[in-house]
């Protein structure tokens, strides 16, 4: 030990220590000196590499003066990295999506948006200084094209477009920001600029400790969203901490990827079930976009690494996984519980070839099995013979309870609802009655059910009604009545035959509509010279098609195939007398006829 003082300054792109020795040091006695925290002396930022050559220790003694590079930076075989304690600045954002204009109700009739997701996010910074900060200090953190902006879709899969804030100007600015996290106390207010998208963080309350570490969230509330484009995992942010007369320019490095489901701005994930029945198997095709690349293989865990490995020993031990795209398709069903491994197709080709389904979480995952570089469209096809059944209430048109998500690492996006889904209802409650009970003669004919969702004016339903006829032409039926709940409603219905089967298609009118669960009742009168079934009808017949037809100018797609209709108790069956025998009951009846003895 022995006496000795130091001094710190600036010095072009470092800092000049300057120790002057107070004892005297005879030649090749090793020295440490040890210079204190107070002289504010700090690592940079992005740490410093093994041995760097560009610290230099020199001396002015009179007896060998000395300028070279050190031997070591540190001890042997260790670099000094930048660390929390020290200086390393992060960003973070909850949630980690980017803005898409996307809905969270939907109008089922027009298919426009009726409410928004709120898709601004927590901001949190995290940063240490070396110097002490005082109240009125601040940090300016520049995030470009971040915005308070807000993004809407008209309707669900379109373009999104802006609206409600006018950003030019300051309209978008925000002055008062309280800002929250652990040292919310210190650093209390922020303020947002829109032209500049300058994020200041000002000083409250004096922070004495120079070093320590602070973070601070900027609320949802304020309205910050990520940039649409996307952020890649290599953006960097600058900002700048004034503490007094003192600035210092930094840089953000860690900083997570983000995508989303888009090509050329407009949101792209789309959901078909092509042959759809309430708790039946279905088919699924699924199609998306993604804006970053999907890595077939991907590391995980100890990814080129030794630090975090079990043994020190080893050098690398990666632990690779696949990309996966995820959808949550909630009251989705599995009879069998989950499965590990459905064979998919893909366009492209190879792509994605397999998928598995997880029961509890009502949970499609596709997993990559090549490379799909970012904005290519992404079509998959996962068969009806994976068991996956659509809910027994059916399905409502663009639904926002049905996401889609991916952990891909070079743009990963939490779940966000598709862009556009089929709409698939479930008939129920249905009933033919005709009148009179006889086959092969004119009859009025009675069609009730119930649908799960609403029926608005212009949606069509279809009756296939195999074997009954018509002795006219067809085209409009003159005679026919509606009701909904037990009240009169109007309708048009038309019979067409098509390679040989009869339908009667029932159109609600305008200004008329029925509610999911309310019971519909469509009568046929005889003026329409509607033939039953020469052959009879038996009391179940199956196959019968019952379907809600699309209707163009709503893209709507409601379709249920396969209703059992259940007619009278009295079945249609013609009898032919071809004789009779007379039988003691007969004879003794009030009416001496015959009886007639016959089976079905």
């Amino acid at each position: 030990t022995g006496s000795v003082a130091a001094t710190a300054s600036t010095s072009g792109s470092g800092v000049l220590i300057v120790i002057t020795i107070g004892d005297p040091i005879t030649a090749g006695e090793q020295v440490t000196v040890t210079v204190p925290s107070d002289l504010q002396v700090s690592i940079p930022a992005s740490g410093t590499p093994l041995n760097n050559i560009n610290h230099v220790i020199g001396t002015s003694a009179a007896l060998g003066p000395v300028n070279q590079p050190f031997q070591t930076t540190s001890p042997p075989g260790t670099s000094v990295e930048s660390s929390p304690s020290v200086l390393s600045p992060t960003l973070a954002f909850s949630p980690a999506k980017l803005p898409t204009g996307e809905c969270s109700s939907v109008d089922e009739v027009s298919g426009d948006c009726t409410a928004w997701v709120d898709e601004s996010v927590d901001l949190t910074f995290g940063f240490s200084h070396s110097l002490a900060l005082a109240a009125s200090h601040y940090i300016e953190l520049t995030l470009p094209l971040f915005t308070r902006q807000e993004y809407r879709q008209q309707t669900a899969g379109t373009k999104a477009v802006t609206s409600v804030l006018d950003c030019s100007g300051s309209n978008c600015d925000e002055q008062e920001i309280a800002v929250e996290g652990r040292n919310s106390s210190q650093i209390a207010n922020a303020s947002w600029v829109e032209s500049t998208k300058l994020l200041r963080f000002t000083v409250t309350d004096a922070v004495a400790s120079a070093g320590a570490y602070l973070e601070v969230t900027v609320p949802r509330a304020a309205g910050l969203k990520l940039p649409p484009s996307g952020l890649d995992e290599d953006t960097n942010f600058g900002y700048v901490v004034q503490s007094g007369a003192t600035y210092t320019g930094l840089t953000v490095k860690a900083t997570p990827p983000v995508g989303a489901f888009v090509a050329s701005g407009v949101a792209s994930s789309t959901l078909s079930l092509p042959s759809g029945r309430p708790s039946h198997a279905t088919g699924l095709i699924v199609t998306f976009t993604l804006d970053s690349d999907i890595v077939a293989s991907q590391c995980t865990q100890y990814c080129g690494t030794d630090s975090a490995s079990p043994s020190k020993a080893s050098v690398k031990r990666d632990r690779p996984s696949f990309g996966t795209v995820t959808l949550a398709l909630a009251s989705f069903s599995r009879l069998s519980g989950d499965l590990q491994h459905i064979v998919c197709s893909s366009s492209p080709s190879g792509a994605i070839t397999s998928a598995s389904w997880v029961e509890s979480s009502s949970s499609l995952i596709l997993t990559a099995t090549s490379a799909v570089p970012a904005g290519t469209s992404v079509s998959v096809t996962v068969p009806s013979s994976a068991g996956i059944r659509p809910p027994q209430s059916g399905v409502p048109r663009n639904s926002p309870t049905l996401t889609i998500a991916t952990d891909t690492q070079l743009g990963p996006v939490e779940a966000t609802a598709l862009a556009a889904s089929d709409a698939l209802g479930q008939l129920y409650g249905v009933t033919t009655s005709v009148s009179p009970a006889t086959a092969g003669v004119k009859v009025v004919v009675v069609l009730s059910f119930k649908y799960s969702r609403d029926l608005a004016a212009g949606d069509s339903v279809t009756f296939e009604l195999g074997r009954f006829s018509r002795t006219d032409p067809d085209g409009t039926l003159p005679a026919v009545g509606l009701t909904i709940g037990g009240a009169t409603a109007g309708a048009t219905v038309v019979w067409t035959t098509t390679n040989g089967q009869p339908s009667a298609v029932m159109t609600l009118d305008s200004g008329w509509s029925a509610t999911a669960g309310q019971e519909l009742s469509l009568t046929l009168r005889i003026e329409n010279n509607i033939v039953s079934p020469p052959s009879g009808m038996p009391t179940v017949r199956p196959r019968t098609h019952w379907r809600v037809a699309s209707n163009s100018a709503l893209s709507r797609s409601w379709l249920v195939s396969d209703v059992s209709l259940f007619s009278d108790a009295a079945c249609l069956t013609p009898i032919t007398l071809s004789g009779a025998t007379s039988s003691s009951s007969a004879s003794s009846s009030a009416d001496p006829g015959f009886s007639c003895h016959f089976g079905l």
